[in-house]
């Protein structure tokens, strides 16, 4: 029985890249390619503090509504929890997943898992958006 599986897991994988290879896809900027050594297209425009960004999608995770500029994240220092997740701070703490480690158990501490918060959470642009969104958020 062993002998029949990696055949077909070998011929599934060839299916799969001829039919991956042999699609057309195309990029929401169409055919304008990005530029080498390029910077962003916009500046970031930061909210007012004290102000909320609304969510453009139902799973959206919150924007950044403050300028980020100079925060580095490394695996031992990430300033937003310098205020993100103290109460005296008035910053909203993270939600109570990023508490929760692989194994589902749940620690006093942001989960290593959520610790890079940039990988999610993004600054607020004001840029035109590249396909049509009619979410309403609540």
């Amino acid at each position: 029985m062993k002998w029949i599986v990696f055949p077909l897991y070998l011929l599934s994988f060839v299916f799969f890249v001829s039919v991956v290879n042999s699609e057309d896809v195309e990029s929401l900027r169409g055919s304008a390619d990005i530029p080498a050594g390029s910077i962003p297209a916009v500046d970031m425009d930061w909210q007012p503090p004290g102000t909320t960004v609304p969510r453009t999608s139902a799973h959206q995770p919150p924007l950044i509504a403050h300028d980020i500029t100079g925060m580095k994240i490394t695996y031992d220092v990430n300033p937003c929890l310098g205020c993100h997740g103290l109460e005296a701070s008035g910053a909203p703490k993270p939600f109570e997943t990023h508490y929760t480690d692989r194994d589902g158990k749940k620690g006093e501490e942001i989960s290593r898992r959520w610790y890079f918060c940039t990988q999610c959470h993004v600054g607020q642009v004001d840029a035109k958006p590249l396909v049509e969104n009619t979410f309403e958020g609540k």
